[in-house]
């Protein structure tokens, strides 16, 4: 085996180890990057979407109350002054309620969610009708009992609008516990997938050393049994060497007798 061939037999394993390592630290690195994305993706829906919704909903019902107590004043109230105060008020909660909603609006992207904001939007619009109502009846003195028209009339509708937008709250706080449990959930099964993929790359890494040591021990057997033939080699050809000069030597002092020999019987003749 010649010098670059035992270089790529060498480099070969080396190689491969470093690729796998590299393509498990790709593997980890990504998996990592697609958790964390997910993670902070469902943490600001639930903390901008979810927690401004349940904000606009509590401003909406708590103004939605403090309407219904002006128009209570309004129809007990005897006094015209207080009356249109009453009655701007009504109109001030109905307006700052109206943005709210339009706000509400946009930031719903559930198909649930917007079902149930279509039905608040329904009461509501039947709430208000009722209000207007109201509060033209009781412009004047009608001679109907406000505490008697309040309890049949308008408490009903009252009740039915707060109830729907309470339901509202509680779907939108569902929808948020399930995306808090799902992202949970994701994060488990992720970490269970990189634990998992941290003990393969290990395995991988012990059986590519394991293997590469044993290449190694192999490269070293073969160049400790290719040095000793070598110098066994160098030994023969020493002693091969040896003996050709030795032979060289004795044909040389053969073909000088010969040639004496020769010319002692020329003159002998």
């Amino acid at each position: 085996m010649d010098t670059k061939s035992k270089l790529y037999v060498i480099s070969r394993p080396i190689i491969l180890v470093f690729a796998i390592i590299s393509l498990f630290l790709v593997l980890f690195g990504m998996m990592n990057l697609n958790h964390l994305n997910k993670f902070e993706s469902n943490i600001k829906y639930i903390k901008e979407i979810s927690f401004e919704q349940l904000i606009l909903l509590n401003t909406i019902k708590h103004n939605a109350g403090l309407r219904k107590l002006n128009i209570l004043y309004y129809l007990f109230s005897q006094d015209p002054i207080s009356k249109e105060v009453y009655k701007g008020n009504i109109h001030n909660y109905h307006d700052e309620n109206e943005e709210h909603y339009k706000k509400l609006n946009t930031l719903i992207t559930n198909e649930t969610i917007r079902q149930q904001f279509d039905v608040v939007q329904k009461s509501r619009g039947e709430y208000n009708l009722k209000a207007v109502k109201t509060i033209e009846l009781f412009k004047s003195d009608t001679g109907v009992n406000p505490l008697e028209y309040e309890k049949t009339e308008l408490r009903p509708v009252y009740t039915h609008y707060i109830k729907n937008l309470n339901d509202l709250s509680i779907l939108i706080i569902t929808n948020s516990s399930e995306t808090i449990a799902a992202t949970q959930e994701a994060v488990d099964n992720n970490k269970r997938i990189i634990y998992l993929m941290l003990i393969i790359g290990i395995l991988i890494i012990l059986f590519s050393v394991r293997t590469l040591a044993r290449v190694v021990k192999k490269l070293k057997s073969d160049y400790s049994l290719l040095s000793k033939s070598q110098s066994a080699l160098q030994v023969l050809y020493n002693e091969s060497e040896e003996e050709v000069q030795k032979r060289t030597k004795e044909l040389v002092t053969l073909n000088m007798e010969l040639y004496n020999f020769k010319e002692i019987v020329e003159l002998s003749d």
